[in-house]
This record gives C-alpha cells, structure tokens and sequence, in this order.
C-alpha cells in the first residue's frame, strides 16, 4: 500500500521532496499530492549542523512574530 495524499503541506513542498526522494536503492517509487495551493516557492537552506539550524529556526520564527505585531 502507497500513501500518497498529504493533508498539510502544499503541493510546492511535496514536489520537492519528491525530487528529493526518489533517489533511494530501497525506495519505493511514489509521488506526494495534495490538495492545499500556495503561491510561495519553497528555499533550501545548508547549515553546518543541529546548533546552526536551531539558530536558523529560531530566527525565522521571531522575524515571523515581529512582523505580525507591526
């Protein structure tokens, strides 16, 4: 059984873990839909490690907070 259809997130993001996983020996072959649009392209962001992430994060998120407080 495949379970393709995702209630969260949108199609951009499923489109690219789609990319992304396909690559793998053990895989088996899938494709992510879902019924959610959204206008904004997904980014990818290389950090060095699990500390440089949770900073990213962090930062994102209180950018996030300030800008709908304004």
């Amino acid at each position: 059984m495949v379970l393709a259809q995702n209630y969260r997130s949108t199609q951009q993001i499923l489109d690219a873990a789609n990319c992304a996983d396909g690559g793998g020996r053990r895989q088996h072959r899938k494709t992510l839909l879902c019924t959610r649009q959204s206008t904004r392209k997904p980014f990818y962001v290389a950090l060095e490690d699990a500390q440089g992430q949770a900073e990213y994060i962090s930062a994102k998120i209180l950018q996030t907070a300030k800008s709908a407080d304004r």
